[in-house]
C-alpha cells in the first residue's frame, strides 16, 4: 500500500485515532520498510475484532481514493502526529536505559576528542 499510495504505517496509526481506536502494538524492526505487524495486547471479543477490521478496511479504501486524508490524520482527535525522525536512525535510539547511557557517553567522548 505504501508503494502504491504513499500512505505509511504511521499514517494509518494516526488515522485510527480519528475512529477512536489505537493501533495495536505494531513493532517496527526498522530493518523492514513499513512493517504492519498488528499484535493485539489483550484478548478481544469477535465483535471488537470485526469493528477493528472494518476501520482498517475503510482506511485502506481512503488510502487509495483520498490518500491525503490518511497522510494528514489525525483530524478529530487529541492525539498528535508523532515525530519519529529519531526512531529511523539506530544511532539515535536505544532499547534499554543502559544502551542510552552508553550512547550518551560515546557522544560525550566524541565531543571531547
Amino acid at each position: 500500500m505504501t508503494q502504491e499510495t504513499g500512505v505509511t504505517t504511521d499514517d494509518v496509526t494516526c488515522r485510527m485515532a480519528d475512529f477512536g481506536m489505537h493501533m495495536w502494538s505494531s513493532h517496527h524492526p526498522f530493518i523492514v520498510p513499513q512493517p504492519f505487524t498488528l499484535e493485539p495486547t489483550e484478548s478481544y471479543a469477535k465483535a471488537e475484532l470485526d469493528e477493528y477490521l472494518a476501520v482498517l478496511k475503510e482506511i485502506s479504501d481512503e488510502a487509495y481514493l483520498a490518500p491525503e486524508m490518511v497522510k494528514t490524520a489525525p483530524h478529530n482527535s487529541v492525539t498528535h502526529r508523532p515525530r519519529s525522525m529519531n526512531l529511523d536512525h539506530p544511532d539515535r535510539w536505544a532499547i534499554t536505559w543502559r544502551a542510552y547511557v552508553k550512547k550518551c557517553e560515546k557522544g560525550l567522548r566524541k565531543r571531547i576528542v
